[in-house]
């Protein structure tokens, strides 16, 4: 073999080589990049698969400020504990009818909550689901989207209030006894069945807000509560305010109370 065959077979076998070495790097280069954590839930007998930072997306409202955890983030961050099916994926006991539709707005919303509804949905239906995933960013727009479809409203539309205690004629004779006009708007701070029942979880979640409406209901069934204009704190002191008041939805009498009141 010539001279000039042997150096073009070593260039070529080098070539090869140096192919081999990159590959190898490419390889384990590929190997020690961190893994995107995969998520499997159980939606009332349907599994879905989606990432955890899919599921855990910080969302602001129009004011900058980041909505409240969901009950997803809840769950991997360790605030709740999940229930796991045979196959250790998180079950949660709801109709998965709509679960496409909440996987493709956290999936594809922005930063500052911008998400174009389909058209394919029912709005009322969607807007229930919201509310039990505690996706508020999803709620502000169903709700903006019905608002504007609709001209005229009636009581039964406009009279909205995220509780699990009252029932709709009761929100709507809370907004007569109350005098709250039809277009009062309220967003949810605490609720006790998924926030926690000591007085710590309801002061973590209220303390330094102002214009708050505590809507209660007793073992017995009687539905109670108060409004105040002052903020709620966790330190012991004396407030006066002199458009505070309470009522009673629900009581012995089966009758409708409200008297001002003033924190002493």
């Amino acid at each position: 073999m010539s001279d000039e065959s042997n150096l073009i077979q070593k260039q070529f076998v080098k070539t090869i080589e140096q192919y081999k070495y990159s590959k190898s790097e490419i390889i384990e280069s590929a190997g020690s990049l961190e893994k995107p954590e995969i998520i499997k839930l159980n939606i009332g007998g349907t599994i879905f698969s989606t990432l955890k930072s899919t599921l855990t997306k910080q969302i602001r409202d129009k004011d900058g400020h980041s909505y409240p955890p969901n009950i997803f983030e809840s769950i991997l961050e360790g605030y709740s504990k999940p229930i796991l099916d045979e196959n250790e994926a998180i079950f949660i006991d709801r109709s998965p009818k709509y679960f496409d539709h909440i996987l493709d707005y956290l999936r594809n919303v922005d930063f500052n909550n911008n998400y174009t509804l389909t058209e394919d949905v029912d709005l009322d239906e969607l807007d229930q689901e919201a509310k039990y995933y505690n996706l508020k960013g999803l709620e502000t727009l169903t709700s903006k989207v019905v608002s504007g479809s609709i001209s005229e409203k009636t009581d039964k539309e406009i009279l909205k209030i995220d509780s699990l205690i009252l029932n709709e004629q009761q929100i709507k004779d809370l907004f007569k006894l109350c005098e709250f006009t039809n277009d009062a708007k309220f967003e949810l701070l605490y609720r006790a069945s998924r926030d926690g029942f000591s007085t710590n979880n309801f002061h973590e979640n209220c303390d330094n807000i102002p214009f708050t409406l505590t809507i209660i209901k007793t073992i017995t069934g009687d539905i109670l509560g108060g409004f105040t204009e002052e903020e709620w704190t966790s330190h012991p002191c004396s407030k006066t305010g002199p458009n505070a008041f309470i009522f009673s939805l629900k009581n012995d009498e089966n009758t409708y109370q409200d008297e001002l009141y003033e924190d002493q």
